[in-house]
């Protein structure tokens, strides 16, 4: 089938599902916060640690998603990859503005610095996470179908493209993100999830996309225990 490409695992692995579930979490504590005040005021806006710009973004990003579907079951293949590309930009530009606005340290709200690391911070990433991968995989089939790249290049194409995405990720969790934001595992889960995923359904020894897929989780594994490690010890 024109459809069954190595890049983009089946939706019955559940990772889509997950990364939803986990946005479930942050969306309850960001209604909380609507209760609750800070010295400054009310604590949804003073210190705004979850910036009302995220709210637009994932909303904009939720209608767009909605669009990409409807692209994507019609077949519309062109037009689906720049939708799908316009939400992972948006959820990424959300996310980086969002951690960059944490200054709940400054007024002693520990526990709600820790809630924010893990639900708000970790939820988004694994959103963006997720669109970064789909938009490679994405690309490699529109490259497969509508251009008549060889399916298997095309497929090696986007194995391409998601080394460089866990690469440029893992260098900025290590030495950027990791010195001011704490806890940010939600990448790696996305990633492990996402290649095991391509290797179980797909694997196949003598077929090189199934041995870059193998390479790629092992690198995110070198990125979590390794690099990511070091400079948690260093830095940390």
């Amino acid at each position: 089938a024109v459809y069954a490409f190595r890049a983009l695992p089946p939706i019955k692995t559940g990772l889509e599902i997950f990364v939803y579930i986990c946005q479930i979490p942050w969306v309850i504590y960001n209604l909380a916060l609507i209760t609750r005040s800070s010295q400054d005021g009310p604590l949804y806006f003073c210190p705004e640690f979850v910036p009302l710009l995220l709210n637009y973004t994932i909303t904009i990003g939720g209608i767009t998603n909605i669009i990409w579907l409807f692209l994507w079951s019609g077949q519309k293949l062109v037009a689906e990859v720049c939708v799908l590309a316009a939400i992972t930009l948006i959820v990424t530009f959300g996310n980086i503005w969002t951690i960059r606005k944490l200054v709940l340290l400054q007024q002693n709200l520990n526990w709600d610095v820790i809630l924010t690391r893990l639900f708000v911070h970790n939820g988004i990433i694994m959103l963006q996470e997720y669109f970064w991968l789909s938009l490679c995989g994405h690309i490699g089939l529109v490259v497969s179908v509508e251009i008549g790249m060889v399916k298997a290049d095309a497929e090696t194409l986007a194995l391409a493209l998601m080394a460089v995405v866990v690469v440029v990720d893992g260098i900025i969790l290590a030495f950027a993100w990791d010195r001011y934001v704490r806890y940010l595992f939600g990448t790696f889960i996305v990633d492990i999830w996402y290649f095991s995923s391509i290797i179980d359904y797909n694997f196949d020894s003598s077929e090189r996309n199934s041995i870059i897929a193998i390479l790629l989780l092992v690198l995110t594994f070198i990125f979590l225990f390794g690099i990511g490690g070091l400079t948690g010890l260093f830095l940390g």
